[in-house]
């Protein structure tokens, strides 16, 4: 009964998609000049469901404002890749001719200086 129940809810989401895509169609394919939306009035016949218009321009909305932050985010990731790459790249040509390999050798040697003079700062016993 559970898998009964359980393939209905699909089937009906699944229903319900492709309505919302189905709907959207016109949009989509291309069209010159804009064509006032008949509702779902084209739809369904002489049936007026218009919690089907709600929740499109509901899904609309939210799905651009989402496509648009995802599209600040990777942005800004791709400027975050692009300076570390500059800061690598700009070590490369002054440490000795852009060898990969010696750059990340010199940065791993670096941090581990760091790291040591760090530890040796920790170690020393506080004067009185």
């Amino acid at each position: 009964m559970f898998y009964f129940i359980l393939e209905s809810v699909f089937f009906l989401a699944l229903a319900v998609v492709s309505l919302l895509m189905l709907r959207r169609l016109p949009l989509v394919d291309g069209f010159e000049d804009e064509k006032p939306s008949r509702g779902t009035l084209a739809v369904w016949g002489k049936a007026h469901w218009h919690w089907v218009d709600r929740v499109d321009k509901e899904v609309t909305f939210y799905l651009a404002k989402t496509l648009r932050r995802v599209k600040v985010w990777t942005m800004k990731f791709d400027a975050l890749i692009a300076r570390s790459l500059e800061r690598v790249g700009s070590r490369a040509n002054v440490n000795g001719g852009g060898e990969s390999q010696h750059v990340i050798k010199t940065l791993q040697d670096e941090r581990r200086r760091a790291q040591e003079s760090a530890d040796d700062q920790n170690d020393e016993p506080l004067e009185q």
